[in-house]
Parts: C-alpha cells; sequence; structure tokens
C-alpha cells in the first residue's frame, strides 16, 4: 500500500486476537493427544511413530502459521485521506477496498453476543451513498474505531 502525497496513518486495525485462538487451541490439542498416545498409551503408529509424530506436527503447525498468516494479513488502515480495507481471504485472495471520507455517509457498529461484549470486539459497518456498505468484521474496540473514523470524517 502506497500513501498518496501528505497522507499519513492515523491507525492500523487487525482483527481480535480471539479470531486466531481456535486455531491456536487446536494445535495445542493436536500436540497434546500425541503426547499422550506417544507416552501414555505407547502407541508407535505402526513402527512409523517418530515419523508420524513428526508429520502430525508439522501439519498442525503449518495450518496454524496459515490462519497466522490470514489474520496478519487483515487490516484496516485509517489515514487522514481515506479508509483501507484489506481482505485477506487465502494465501492468494486478497481484496482491497478503498474508501475516500467525502463517500462514507455513516459510520456505526454492532456487537453481538456476550463474548463480544466482554471482550470488547465487533462489526464496524462504513455505509456509502450508493446504498452499499463495507463491513469490517471482528475488529478490537469498534467504539474508538468508529469515533476515529467520524473524527476525521467531519473534520473534527
Amino acid at each position: 500500500m502506497r500513501l498518496h502525497e501528505n497522507e499519513t496513518i492515523s491507525a492500523t486495525v487487525h482483527q481480535h486476537w480471539t479470531t486466531i485462538i481456535g486455531p491456536a487451541i487446536i494445535l495445542s490439542l493436536i500436540v497434546a493427544i500425541e503426547l499422550v498416545a506417544g507416552f501414555y498409551f505407547h502407541f508407535g503408529f505402526f513402527g512409523y511413530g517418530p515419523l508420524a509424530y513428526f508429520v502430525i506436527s508439522a501439519l498442525a503447525a503449518i495450518s496454524f502459521l496459515y490462519n497466522l498468516y490470514i489474520w496478519r494479513e487483515n487490516n484496516l488502515v485509517i489515514t487522514n485521506l481515506r479508509v483501507i480495507h484489506n481482505e485477506q481471504s487465502g494465501l492468494f485472495n486478497e481484496k482491497v477496498t478503498e474508501l475516500l471520507y467525502r463517500d462514507i455517509t455513516e459510520a456505526s457498529f454492532t456487537q453481538d453476543g456476550p463474548l463480544a461484549l466482554a471482550y470488547d470486539y465487533g462489526t464496524l459497518v462504513l455505509r456509502l451513498p450508493s446504498e452499499g456498505q463495507v463491513m469490517v468484521k471482528d475488529i478490537p474496540h469498534p467504539s474508538q474505531v468508529m469515533e476515529l473514523v467520524n473524527k476525521i470524517r467531519l473534520g473534527t
């Protein structure tokens, strides 16, 4: 992403950490199951024990790193001139939406469920004059992000 002349970044917002906790728990469970199977039950994967443990651990780690990469690349960049939403949905699938402040008619947010309220994450909704909208899901502190967008948009 290149900045325009006289453009400065006000904030960069990634998805909330709770979106990556699921893959981290799965990785931990796979490693725990391997340890229990190997040491407690003496299960050797039919003579391929060390190789099987390595392959299973490597696949789980690669899966976690893939999810971490997707989480890291999904972000919202708020500058003094525009809002840029980078949405990475796969290793080679990226969608970038650039919104100028003059095109944003309304900014709002929703927090659905007790976890979203407890951990303060939600969905930011930026409405456009063409009846369209851009939704940025699972961002931390959505009220503060909305306030920042409105502050810059309204020039206050």
